[in-house]
């Protein structure tokens, strides 16, 4: 914990331990942040089926196009193909 931090922790765990009811409102913090933690995690799985839902429906609307897959080659020798470049 950097310097700031640990002396601004001090006076507010002092503060928390003379308050009265500090220890069920921590309870209902730590509840609403785990909460909010959960509806992030569900939104971001969300946003990633649906943006991977559209990435396949572009590949289905405008597929790459194919490679030709039968290699092009010539069966002329080397040499005749320099005599018919000249």
């Amino acid at each position: 914990m950097p310097r700031l931090h640990q002396s601004l922790a001090v006076p507010v765990l002092l503060l928390l331990s003379i308050t009265p009811g500090s220890e069920q409102k921590l309870g209902q913090l730590a509840a609403f942040l785990q909460a909010t933690q959960s509806i992030v995690q569900t939104l971001r799985s969300g946003l990633e089926t649906f943006y991977n839902s559209l990435v396949e429906v572009s590949f289905i609307q405008n597929p790459p196009p194919r490679q030709n897959t039968t290699p092009e080659f010539s069966t002329q020798p080397v040499q005749e193909k320099e005599e018919q470049g000249k």
